[in-house]
C-alpha cells in the first residue's frame, strides 16, 4: 500500500510504497556511490546522477517549458527530448537532420505546341488538341458516354400528345422537352387552385372521346399544334377556377379556339367555328 513521507536525506515529500523514508532518486545514489555530479540544465542545482542517464534534479524542472535550442526557433519543447521542439524531432525522425532538406524543383516535360485543328470543331489553332475550354468540356463527355455500356432502347407512347418515341433513358416519359413542359403546365396549374391532381394522360382522354371536340363535336385535326384554332387540347368541364379536379371525369377533348371562348365566359365574341378552315 502506498503511504505519503518525507525522504530522510533530501527532505522531499513522496508518495511510497518501500520501506524506509527514502525517495526513489537519494535510492538509486545510495546503490550508486559513484555517480557522478551534474548541474541541472534549468535550475542549476548540482546533483548526482545514477549512471550518468538523469539529466534534471527534480521531476519539476524536467516538466518545465524551455525554447527551441536550435538557431532560428522560439517555439516551446515538450516531452522528454528538451533539446529541440516538435517540429525538429519530426524532421529528425524523417530525414535524419534538424534542418530542411532541400527537394530538387520538379522539372515538368514542355507540351509539344503545334499548328493544328481542333478535335471537336476543326478550327485551326495553335495548341495540342482542343482550342477551348467548351470544346475540351465536349470532349471529356464525349467520351465519357462512349465508356458507358448501351442501353437498349425501349418503345413508349408520350402521354401528352400519344406520340410513339424510343428512348435509352428508363425515366423519360414524354417523347420532346416541349410536351413534358407542357404536362408539368397543366398539373401546376391544378395546384395552384387547389384542386384534387390525378396523373391524366392526354392521349387517352382523346382516344376516349374519339378525336373530336365535346363543345362543338367536330373533329380535331390531332397533327396540328397550338395556337391552330382546330389543335387538341384539354378542356376542364369545371374549370378550376370554379372548383373543378384535374381528373379524367373532369376534362374532355376541346379544340384550341373551343377552348378559349368557352373559357371567355358570357358576352364575348362568339366566332363560327364552322368558318375556321
Amino acid at each position: 500500500m502506498t503511504r505519503d513521507a518525507i525522504c530522510g536525506r533530501c527532505g522531499k515529500a513522496v508518495r511510497t510504497y518501500l520501506p524506509g523514508d527514502w525517495c526513489p532518486m537519494c535510492r538509486a545514489l545510495e546503490r550508486d556511490h559513484t555517480a557522478a555530479v551534474h548541474p541541472c540544465p534549468i535550475c542549476g542545482t548540482s546533483f548526482r546522477s545514477p549512471g550518468g542517464t538523469v539529466a534534471y534534479c527534480s521531476p519539476e524542472c524536467r516538466d518545465t517549458p524551455r525554447v527551441c535550442a536550435l538557431e532560428g526557433c522560439d517555439k516551446l519543447t515538450t516531452g522528454q527530448n528538451r533539446r529541440a521542439c516538435p517540429m525538429h524531432r519530426q524532421r529528425l525522425r524523417s530525414f535524419g537532420s534538424y534542418d530542411r532538406p532541400v527537394r530538387p524543383p520538379k522539372v515538368l516535360p514542355e507540351p509539344e505546341i503545334r499548328d493544328t485543328a481542333c478535335i471537336e470543331c476543326d478550327r485551326q489553332f495553335v495548341g495540342r488538341l482542343v482550342c477551348s475550354g467548351a470544346c475540351r468540356k465536349a470532349r471529356r463527355n464525349r467520351l465519357e458516354r462512349a465508356a458507358r455500356p448501351p442501353q437498349p432502347k425501349q418503345a413508349r407512347t408520350c402521354p401528352h400528345c400519344g406520340r410513339a418515341f424510343e428512348t435509352t433513358n428508363p425515366r423519360q416519359r414524354h417523347c420532346t422537352t416541349k410536351c413534358g413542359n407542357r404536362a408539368a403546365h397543366s398539373r401546376r396549374r391544378a395546384i395552384e387552385a387547389g384542386a384534387y391532381v390525378e396523373d391524366v394522360w392526354r392521349s387517352k382522354v382523346y382516344e376516349r372521346d374519339g378525336y373530336t371536340c365535346q363543345l362543338c363535336h367536330k373533329p380535331a385535326k390531332m397533327a396540328a399544334e397550338v395556337p391552330h384554332p382546330k389543335a387538341p387540347t384539354l378542356d376542364h368541364i369545371i374549370p378550376l377556377a370554379a372548383g373543378g379536379t384535374h381528373e379524367y371525369a373532369n376534362v374532355q377533348l376541346a379544340h384550341f379556339i373551343c377552348n378559349s371562348i368557352k373559357s371567355a365566359g358570357a358576352g364575348q365574341l362568339r366566332l363560327d367555328i364552322g368558318a375556321v378552315a
